[in-house]
């Protein structure tokens, strides 16, 4: 993917170099040009922005974009050769992006239909974040290409694609190296609270013990999701070396041991505190 984008990239990755972009699309017919706009408009869905994405659906999609790309290479009265270079670089791009990964996802999902699709489930994809990443890429070079093929058109009758939504993309990216960071870890505390039953329910929470000092704000824990309302699931991740450790959680004011965590103990001062075994 990299290797069909990187001349077009900007250092951040995130953005694209337009001076790179230099397809002269001026000697065009307008009746080609036209018909290339036209047929991009009716399907505007498939090159909408990336924000809430449903990736089933997106693979679905670019397949039908590359289907209209072929129709539309056979169906150019003049066979312009700088019409149709725009066209097949974003066939290029397309072809490329499906490789790298929609084999990839089916198999992460084991083959899914429209009716066991589980959206959430996406967001533990392990190639989550580069697929968010080359998707935003890909569809901002689609829309650059479209804008200097229509470049000579009257504004009028030019479509304008949805630009792809770079928040949508860089919150995919981070859940992703997020995730990446958590599976890398030898604590893994999760637990639920049923919000409903206190009344700091709306306040962060945080973690304390031996492995901070018990700085009740060192530590905020990770909000997971929520589980069947209103039980949320609550997460803290980290590295420590092996030993024993006690802990509690803090939310407002009020101080408890982890739910889900049945190793209790009590100290010198009747504290009732959650134990931490690292091993080795």
């Amino acid at each position: 993917m990299r290797s069909i984008l990187k001349r077009i990239l900007s250092p951040d990755q995130l953005c694209i170099d337009l001076k790179y972009v230099k397809l002269d699309y001026k000697k065009a017919p307008k009746a080609d040009v036209l018909k290339v706009v036209h047929q991009f408009r009716k399907r505007g869905a498939l090159i909408d922005d990336i924000n809430d994405e449903l990736w089933f659906f997106t693979f679905k999609s670019l397949s039908e974009l590359r289907d209209l790309i072929a129709d539309l290479l056979s169906s150019l009265t003049h066979q312009s050769d700088d019409l149709k270079q725009g066209i097949l670089q974003i066939d290029s791009a397309l072809k490329e992006f499906l490789r790298k990964y929609r084999n990839d996802y089916l198999r992460f999902h084991d083959n899914p239909t429209p009716e066991t699709y589980r959206p959430q489930k996406d967001w533990d994809w392990p190639n989550l974040g580069d697929a968010a990443r080359d998707l935003y890429l890909t569809r901002n070079l689609i829309c650059v290409i479209l804008d200097a093929i229509q470049e000579d058109l009257e504004d009028d009758i030019k479509y304008k694609p949805t630009r792809p939504n770079r928040d949508g993309a860089e919150a995919m990216i981070k859940s992703s190296e997020i995730k990446k960071y958590r599976d890398r870890c030898n604590v893994k505390i999760i637990f639920k609270i049923n919000g409903s039953e206190h009344p700091d329910s709306n306040a962060d929470i945080y973690i304390v013990g031996d492995f901070n000092n018990w700085d009740p704000v060192h530590d905020k824990v990770d909000f997971l999701g929520i589980v069947a309302y209103p039980t949320v699931r609550f997460g803290f991740f980290t590295n420590l070396p092996p030993g024993t450790y006690r802990y509690k959680l803090v939310q407002g004011q009020r101080w408890f041991t982890d739910p889900n965590n049945d190793q209790v103990e009590t100290d010198e001062k009747g504290n009732e505190n959650s134990v931490l075994i690292v091993k080795s």
